[in-house]
């Protein structure tokens, strides 16, 4: 797992103008090379609180990032950094979770970061 150092670091070397998508589920959109990682809720919260955050994410486990779940059907086509929460169990369709729920059934928050646009670098 990434820490909040390494994280920090990385903000610095992206830029502040690189926004942060929150994602419903770690997924690739577009062809090229990720890099893929564990990061803990505080170094989430970070990347959220210090940059853009465009926010695909309908579930209610955003809340843990102090985000409110999105509204909008609006389909990402592309980021640079993602953040996806994803839970150790299956949340049940409709229902409303609050934190301490969300944190009772686990989670793993995944950072997802675009190294390379082309394969054809590789």
């Amino acid at each position: 797992m990434k820490s909040l150092s390494e994280i920090v670091d990385f903000f610095h070397t992206a830029g502040r103008d690189t926004p942060v998508t929150v994602l419903s589920s770690p997924m690739v959109l577009t062809v090229g090379l990720y890099q893929v990682m564990k990061i803990d809720l505080e170094c989430a919260k970070f990347l959220c609180e210090h940059q853009e955050v465009k926010n695909y994410c309908p579930h209610q486990t955003v809340k843990l990032l102090g985000l409110e779940p999105s509204t909008t059907r609006d389909a990402c086509e592309d980021y640079e950094v993602a953040i996806c929460i994803k839970t150790k169990g299956r949340l049940e369709f409709g229902k409303e979770y609050n934190i301490k729920e969300i944190e009772s059934i686990g989670y793993d928050i995944f950072h997802i970061r675009k190294v390379n646009n082309s394969m054809e670098d590789l």
